[in-house]
C-alpha cells in the first residue's frame, strides 16, 4: 500500500510538472495578439477557446495540417512553439 502510494504521488507530480512546463504566458500571448493583429480578423471569437484547441490550430496552420485560409498559414509559419503557448494562455484567458 505504502509504494502505492508513493507511486500515485511522483505520477502526480509529474503530470502537473508538465502540465507547467507547457504553460504561456498571456502578457506575452497580448503582445503578440497586437503584433500580429489577430484580433482584427477573430475580434472576440477566440476569447475563452480551451488552450488546447487554440495550440493545436496554430500548430496544424504553421505546420501545414491547415491551409486555409492563406492569411493564417503566413501568419503562423513565423510562430515559435513559445509564442503558440503564449498566445494560446491569452485567448484561453480572456
Amino acid at each position: 500500500m505504502r509504494n502505492l502510494t508513493l507511486l500515485l504521488f511522483i505520477c502526480g507530480a509529474l503530470f502537473a510538472g508538465a502540465q507547467l512546463a507547457g504553460a504561456g504566458d498571456a502578457s506575452k500571448g497580448s503582445d503578440i495578439a497586437k503584433a500580429y493583429g489577430c484580433e482584427v480578423c477573430h475580434h472576440k471569437d477566440l476569447d475563452g477557446k480551451k488552450e488546447v484547441r487554440i495550440k493545436n490550430d496554430l500548430m496544424a496552420f504553421r505546420d501545414g495540417g491547415r491551409t486555409r485560409p492563406p492569411s493564417m498559414v503566413r501568419k503562423a509559419q513565423n510562430l515559435s512553439d513559445e509564442d503558440i503557448s503564449n498566445l494560446a494562455a491569452y485567448f484561453s484567458g480572456k
